[in-house]
Formats: structure tokens, C-alpha cells, sequence
């Protein structure tokens, strides 16, 4: 068993990888058909979910609308 906090894709070693600013837990509620979409746009990023919300919200991938 791996201890607590030292896994490579624990939440504390992510943080210290990818950003100087700590996380914070936060949930969103979307439908199963939006989750599925983002999961989509994430796996195409190279990203989980979570990094794809950390890059839009940092600005790094512009959201656009759709006519």
C-alpha cells in the first residue's frame, strides 16, 4: 500500500507539479450527456476533467460559442 499523499497522482503531488496555488475541493452538477462531453474534450486535451476546468479557468483554452 502506498502512503497517503505520496502517490504520484495524489491530490498533493499534483498540486505541487502544476500550480504554486493549492486546490480546493469543489463539485459541479451537469448532466450525464455534458459529463460525457467533457470527458471527451479532456481525454483530446490529455487531460482528466479536472485540468481541463483548471485550464479554462486559468484562461489557457478559450471558450467559444457555437452559432
Amino acid at each position: 500500500m502506498t502512503k497517503r499523499g505520496t502517490h504520484i497522482n495524489s491530490l498533493k503531488n499534483l498540486q505541487m507539479r502544476h500550480s504554486a496555488e493549492p486546490k480546493a475541493l469543489h463539485s459541479v452538477t451537469v448532466t450525464p450527456t455534458a459529463w460525457e462531453a467533457l470527458r471527451e474534450i479532456a481525454a483530446d486535451q490529455g487531460v482528466s476533467i479536472s485540468g481541463l476546468l483548471e485550464k479554462i479557468g486559468s484562461r489557457k483554452i478559450k471558450i467559444t460559442e457555437e452559432n
